[in-house]
């Protein structure tokens, strides 16, 4: 059997055509048209550092099935075990309702996390690695999902004017409304991060905290006071430091040294505004997102 350090050959740097090629062949990849993403040595040491590691071979292995094959479906399907190892390890419910569109795997696959400059925009707020990634989708939405991929593999100038007018894309994915959506979303968010860069990328260990906070018994007595303002500040919160986490990108240099600075996420006053029930205040919060601005849209629970 080769041993995991050698079946991470890939992930190693290939400047040369036969050595990448050599590569390709040691982990069994086949070169034709459904090969996956091959990484360069400066993404790999992107990865390196949200993973906080120096070394290629301690990657998750999630990056060698992103790397042998195209096929939507199956990425999906590995993405979503290595989150349920990850889960189950770290005892995590997933939201088995999580879905990743084809344009979505694209943009973590392409280690396009942060999209734009390292400031949370309301317009993005859908690409990247982000929370709203982690919230279910209805079925109908699967469905529309579905078509939009379909849509999206055609030869582009085959494309009819409404197919093209349809894969514009809807409305972002709606933030979580209560305390059990928002506990849902922020443990989806952990598993995502730790399945992709393992157990010291910063995202995942500062979500896996606050999920710990949440499900405190002291918490769930109050989990009333969880208002729809109060979790979307929230969702707003972890997605601008996504943004800043995914846009510190280590170069080579910097992994020669012998102390590397890695990347820092900066949740944990978050943690303890969640813990206490305090408003959340962000800048650039979405005006969309206030309760004002969607209250016809969305009726809030009885009671509230």
């Amino acid at each position: 059997m080769v041993d995991r350090l050698t079946s991470l050959a890939p992930l190693r740097p290939a400047t040369k055509g036969l050595q990448e090629q050599q590569a390709i062949e040691v982990a069994g990849i086949r070169r034709d048209k459904d090969v996956g993403y091959i990484y360069s040595e400066e993404e790999l040491c992107f990865m390196m550092g949200w993973a906080r590691i120096r070394r290629f071979s301690d990657l998750p292995d999630i990056w060698l099935e992103f790397m042998k094959t195209k096929k939507v479906d199956t990425l999906r399907d590995k993405l979503m075990e290595a989150m349920a190892v990850w889960a189950k390890r770290h005892d995590l419910r997933v939201d088995h309702e999580v879905h990743f569109s084809k344009a979505q795997l694209e943009e973590i696959i392409q280690l396009k996390h942060s999209p734009g400059r390292c400031v949370a925009e309301y317009k993005s707020a859908k690409k990247g690695i982000g929370h709203l990634l982690c919230i279910p989708f209805s079925e109908t939405d699967r469905v529309e999902s579905g078509r939009r991929d379909t849509a999206a593999t055609r030869v582009g100038d085959r494309l009819i004017l409404e197919e093209a007018l349809s894969l514009l894309g809807t409305d972002l994915r709606p933030p979580p409304w209560d305390y059990e959506e928002a506990l849902s979303m922020v443990s989806t968010m952990a598993t995502l991060n730790g399945a992709l860069y393992g157990d010291y990328n910063e995202i995942a260990i500062k979500c896996l905290d606050l999920a710990d906070t949440l499900k405190l018994i002291t918490i769930r007595r109050v989990k009333s006071e969880f208002k729809p303002t109060l979790c979307r500040q929230m969702t707003w919160g972890i997605i601008m430091d996504c943004r800043q986490y995914y846009s510190q990108r280590l170069m080579e240099r910097e992994f020669d040294r012998d102390f590397v600075q890695f990347p820092r996420s900066t949740l944990d006053d978050l943690i303890q505004d969640a813990r206490f029930a305090r408003p959340i205040m962000r800048h650039r919060f979405p005006r969309e997102w206030t309760y004002k601005q969607n209250k016809a849209k969305n009726p809030p629970p009885a009671g509230q």
